[in-house]
């Protein structure tokens, strides 16, 4: 028979879709002495890389370190300031061409323990 999706631009989201949860999984499922911040920037610039090869217009940006706390983000600085590894912000946007609604994805990865729920 058929199968239960035919359209290959729906089975192309699917799998796409799909690609994103393992990805993240493995990030998340990753041990904090090996996914330190300057791994997860390696990351997000690996999908960076992935999503230019498809055609997708990304950008991107990454504030480590000191800058962090001079761009006014104390709270990420403040709780990896000691670290081995600096703490860092890494935004990636990708624009559409297209009519119609607007979404965003907003995500985060923390590579340890942060301390408290009001930072999570």
């Amino acid at each position: 028979g058929d199968a239960p999706v035919s359209d290959a631009a729906t089975l192309a989201a699917a799998s796409a879709a799909a690609d994103a949860v393992r990805l993240a999984q493995r990030i998340v499922d990753a041990p904090p002495n090996e996914m330190i911040p300057s791994q997860l920037v390696a990351e997000a610039d690996a999908v960076k890389e992935r999503l230019a090869a498809k055609g997708v217009a990304v950008t991107g940006s990454t504030i480590t370190g000191e800058a962090l706390r001079d761009g006014g983000y104390g709270g990420l600085w403040g709780v990896g300031k000691c670290a081995e590894s600096p703490p860092a912000l890494v935004v990636l946007t990708a624009t559409f061409d297209r009519e119609g609604r607007s979404a965003a994805l907003v995500g985060k990865g923390i590579c340890f323990d942060t301390g408290g729920v009001s930072l999570k």
